[in-house]
């Protein structure tokens, strides 16, 4: 299964997300603008992905850029992956 559809299965399973995304959205939809990833849930999406993926988020990788949506958050988590693998 790919990253963008663990993720996005996750959001949509978490009942802190709810109310914030649309039953089905798009790869590109913003988490951020839509307010489902505040600080709370930038917490427990992080915390998701170091567990799924077993990577390191460090506060330098808190930014909009990683985490504005699936597809950012795709990319952030093969970078990081991948870095674990060189």
């Amino acid at each position: 299964m790919s990253i963008a559809i663990e993720v996005r299965e996750y959001l949509k399973s978490e009942p802190a997300f709810r109310g914030y995304i649309p039953a089905d959205f798009a790869d590109d939809f913003n988490l951020i603008k839509a307010g489902a990833l505040d600080s709370i849930g930038i917490f427990m999406l992080v915390n998701f992905l170091e567990k799924k993926y077993q990577i390191t988020v460090g506060t330098n990788d808190l930014i909009d850029a990683n985490f504005k949506s699936i597809k950012t958050i795709e990319a952030f988590v093969l970078t990081r992956t991948n870095e674990s693998l060189g």
